[in-house]
């Protein structure tokens, strides 16, 4: 699942909570290894004895259920493993795994708390207990679960980019970009962190920061439209409203349904007074998401300048019942009021 802060059209940034599954099962003798991706993996040297390697066998089904999508088949197959050996931290590992993706998410943290009871020294799990306790609201847990992650493995860089996030949603950008850039020391080649990054430098008014890494951000990955959406948003806050224009059309040309990008159309050519092409866009925008938070506010902007003044009160009132807690809102307000005057002059 990703999870996503929007805020006037602009994605701010990617934040990395799907949950490993691990595939194998090693025993007390067998030391683990880690591979680059951090995923544990077992001594391939050392065969396992029948009834381990049946259990193996059953962890590696239960990782291939969770990676095809059928957590929910992936849930009896590793229950069957525990019954033997209620221990076994793979196993609760992945049952969280799978816990989670179906949703259950107290089922999951009570899982992953029985996996670190049973290996108190595994990083992932941390990092497993983190994304949990994100998914219900407890972040200062998960803030410490990540960080528990950190202490295990220095090197887990999903860790770090998730810490950047929550900092980040509590507009401490120093310590975003702190974990941010610890992130990136550990993976130079990840486009995520150049794009959380560049959100962050946006949002601190350090653009020439910002456009350098959307464009780091956007090589390593061209076909992402949110990379190329939140460039042109950086764009537009710059006065570039050409450049803005060309990267929310590459936006949606990688993805026509792209509501974001959009609205940011549709929103920019109010702007440059091509009211109706924007009322097509953001009417788009509006059908893909009707709660959507300023596309009704812009069209009534962009009747209200064509003059008529019925439309635009239509769709500021839509505004205001459609999304209430619009940022746009004092706006919207005042313009309902600005018409109803209006109104009243005219029949005078």
């Amino acid at each position: 699942m990703n999870i996503k802060l929007i805020r006037n059209g602009l994605i701010m940034f990617s934040i990395v909570t799907f949950l490993f599954s691990l595939n194998s099962l090693y025993s007390q003798e067998n030391p683990k290894i880690k591979d680059n991706s951090g995923l544990a993996t077992s001594e391939k040297e050392q065969p396992l004895d029948p009834q381990l390697q049946k259990m193996s066998d059953q962890i590696n089904l239960g990782k291939q259920l969770i990676d095809q999508g059928q957590p929910e088949k992936a849930i009896p197959v590793l229950q069957a493993v525990l019954e033997k050996d209620p221990n076994q931290y793979i196993a609760l590992y992945n049952l969280s795994s799978a816990y989670y993706k179906t949703g259950r998410f107290y089922d999951a943290l009570d899982a992953i708390t029985l996996s670190i009871d049973s290996n108190p020294d595994f990083a992932l799990s941390y990092f497993q207990r983190g994304v949990i306790y994100e998914s219900i609201y407890k972040n200062k847990k998960a803030q410490e679960s990540y960080k528990k992650s950190l202490e295990l493995d220095p090197n887990l860089t999903y860790s770090y980019i998730n810490l950047g996030n929550m900092f980040y949603m509590e507009r401490d950008l120093e310590l975003a970009d702190y974990y941010y850039e610890e992130a990136l020391n550990r993976a130079p080649d990840m486009s995520e962190i150049y794009f959380n990054l560049a959100n962050t430098y946006s949002h601190k008014g350090d653009y020439s920061g910002a456009v350098k890494m959307f464009k780091k951000a956007i090589e390593l990955e061209p076909d992402s439209p949110e990379y190329h959406n939140n460039y042109g948003t950086t764009l537009r806050r710059m006065g570039k409203l050409n450049e803005a224009l060309k990267e929310f059309n590459a936006a949606i040309e990688l993805d026509p349904n792209y509501t974001f990008a959009v609205f940011n159309l549709g929103d920019l050519l109010r702007v440059r007074i091509q009211y109706d092409k924007a009322i097509n866009l953001l009417k788009k925008a509006i059908k893909l998401n009707p709660h959507h938070p300023y596309a009704y506010t812009s069209i009534g902007i962009c009747f209200q300048e064509k003059g008529d003044l019925d439309t635009a009160l239509k769709y500021y009132e839509l505004a205001l019942k459609m999304a209430p807690e619009s940022n746009w809102k004092n706006e919207t307000t005042a313009r309902i009021k600005n018409i109803h005057s209006l109104k009243r002059k005219n029949k005078k």
